[in-house]
């Protein structure tokens, strides 16, 4: 307890060293994210009893891989768009989208004209979307506050922020649960709402477009200030917020300033972002086999309200995990260890989680329990853990290793375990058990080799600080 209580007079000293304009553009990420993603286990819930009512659990991995397919569409879509506006336009048209979109899909479902395979196309792309909204929204937020914080202070406000996160998806999953309608729509509508406010929020925070690698690197970043310079101070009125989404890249005699794309950045340290990567699409692997299994246990339910309180009892579990681990865990975790010893913990707890409750020999209590683990340490340490990961690239890489790692690979990997899962013999439950494992064993191995990375960069660019005097 006492080094927990360290660690928040650590975050509370920290905070009050910054400048009180990026004070409150934190406060701001910190209700956004709040809202976010407490919007996520609505829209969750009522999307996956709809999908397992009517589709049942062999049919995950289609839907699945179109998700992935929309979303490596959306990821060159803005790959092209981030670096000529602020991500608060991108983030409220995408957030507008996402509420037009989910209000046809409820209307579709719960419309009595609309029957048969009309109806189940809509509960298809209800799905779908629910897995693509969350990763955009989320992407452009973390960006946000990647390129507000340095690396020291980064460490310590991602505990608090990710018990924050944990937390609204806890309250979620909750009042979901208490629900006295026991139907689907409301808690859909809750969803959208939360999400609408989620994109007003970050029309508040001062515009921070992306800026070319050059004037300082990310080791000597983390050194100097609490924070990258930043940009103009924050809005306070209407008329700044209305200027804020007019704003675009600086001009420069052309439309916008000429600035490598995110993409293009990478190419200079593309073996660290494949390892990044290869460990996404592995962590994609682990968490859809054991979401595999455990969808697998919810065939024999009955209705519609059955799915819907099961599940949402399930992600009361996940998210009250998810802010346990955060609060309580992360925080002494990242103040005594290593990054790398922190990385090599995780798949060892779903080593351990998938013994108990996936082995042979398994209750239905101990494979939920197991899935409750595996995704609330996914979502606690293992996500907190990876953004550690961005601080070693500049801020124009950091876009650019999102994207491909947390857009593209994070489904991509769940793209190819389901083409695995379409095959009738490997999607036994007993060969799905084999693959888990073995997906385990190999995770070890790839952080060796990421962490290798890490350190051949780290020494290039500690090689280009020392050279740089010189060419002065």
């Amino acid at each position: 307890m006492s080094i927990v209580l360290k660690y928040l007079n650590d975050i509370y000293a920290q905070v009050k060293q910054l400048d009180a304009a990026v004070r409150r553009s934190l406060w701001i990420i910190v209700v956004m994210l709040f809202l976010l993603l407490g919007s996520y286990p609505f829209i969750r819930i009522a999307s996956e009893a709809y999908f397992n009512l009517a589709y049942g659990s062999e049919d995950l991995p289609k839907v699945w891989i179109g998700a992935v397919g929309v979303l490596s569409l959306s990821m060159l879509i803005y790959n092209f768009c981030q670096n000529r506006f602020t991500a608060q336009k991108l983030y409220f048209l995408t957030m507008a989208m996402t509420v037009l979109f989910f209000s046809s899909c409820i209307w579709g479902i719960s419309n009595p004209l609309v029957q048969g395979l009309g109806r189940q196309a809509f509960i298809y792309h209800f799905y779908m979307w629910k897995e693509v909204y969350i990763i955009l929204l989320l992407h452009m937020a973390f960006c946000y506050f990647n390129t507000l914080f340095t690396l020291p202070v980064a460490k310590l406000l991602y505990g608090p922020l990710g018990a924050v996160m944990g937390i609204a998806g806890w309250l979620g999953s909750l009042i979901a649960k208490l629900d006295l309608t026991n139907g689907v729509i409301l808690p859909t509508i809750i969803g959208m709402v939360m999400i609408i406010l989620s994109g007003l929020l970050f029309l508040f925070l001062p515009p921070r477009p992306l800026r070319s690698a050059g004037t300082l690197s990310p080791a000597a970043a983390s050194r100097t200030a609490l924070v990258p310079p930043s940009s103009s101070s924050s809005p306070s009125s209407w008329a700044n917020l209305t200027a804020n989404w007019r704003t675009s890249l600086p001009k420069t005699g052309h439309w916008v300033a000429k600035l490598p794309s995110p993409l293009k950045t990478v190419r200079q340290v593309w073996p660290y972002v494949t390892g990044l990567v290869l460990l996404m699409m592995l962590s994609q692997f682990v968490i859809n086999l054991a979401n595999y299994a455990f969808n697998s246990s919810l065939d024999g339910l009955g209705d519609l309200i059955s799915r819907k309180q099961y599940l949402s009892t399930c992600y009361v579990w996940i998210n009250g995990l998810s802010v346990v681990v955060q609060l309580f865990v992360v925080a002494p975790l990242f103040q005594l260890v290593s990054q790398k010893v922190i990385h090599f913990i995780i798949p060892f707890i779903y080593l351990f989680a998938a013994g108990w409750g996936i082995g042979p020999a398994a209750s239905a209590f101990s494979l939920g329990a197991a899935y409750v683990v595996i995704k609330g340490v996914d979502y606690s340490l293992f996500s907190t853990a990876k953004e550690i990961f961005y601080f070693h690239l500049n801020a124009a890489q950091k876009y650019g290793a999102k994207y491909l790692v947390d857009m593209v690979s994070y489904r991509l990997g769940k793209a190819l375990i389901s083409l695995v899962l379409l095959n009738e013999v490997l999607n036994q439950i007993k060969n799905v058990k084999i693959l888990l494992f073995v997906c385990l064993a190999l995770w070890p191995l790839l952080l060796g080799w990421i962490f290798c990375e890490q350190q051949r960069m780290m020494q290039k660019n500690q090689q280009r600080e020392n050279l740089l005097p010189h060419k002065q």
